[in-house]
């Protein structure tokens, strides 16, 4: 999870450069919405060596995983939260949670635990 200023190319490829460069996180694909900030697909597949995927318009069961936790991120986020007003702690609090939660798509395990045992 990370806190975008604005959906920029270059804005999203730098919190990609957070999340994947130099990490032990699995990336064998990425699949997203149509949204604008994620017009970098090409700079991405180029920089990560993987394929990126956009899901069809109206077709969100294509991206299950963010669907799956976009849901719980409503509890600690609701609608019209002004992401940039909440405390600097809050976020990794949120991070912590969705992380250590149990998940169907994992055998109930949670995120937590498949990327420790991987």
């Amino acid at each position: 999870m990370v806190v975008l200023k604005n959906i920029k190319r270059k804005t999203v490829m730098r919190a990609f450069e957070l999340i994947f460069a130099d990490t032990r996180l699995p990336l064998r694909t990425i699949t997203s919405d149509r949204r604008m900030g994620f017009n970098c697909h090409n700079q991405f597949e180029e920089r990560f060596q993987v394929p990126f995927y956009y899901t069809d318009t109206g077709k969100p069961y294509q991206k299950p995983t963010i669907e799956n936790t976009n849901d719980p991120l409503k509890q600690y986020l609701p609608k019209n939260t002004q992401v940039h007003e909440l405390p600097a702690q809050k976020i990794p609090q949120i991070m912590s949670a969705l992380n250590n939660r149990t998940r169907k798509c994992l055998g109930f395990r949670t995120p937590c635990e498949v990327l420790l045992l991987s």
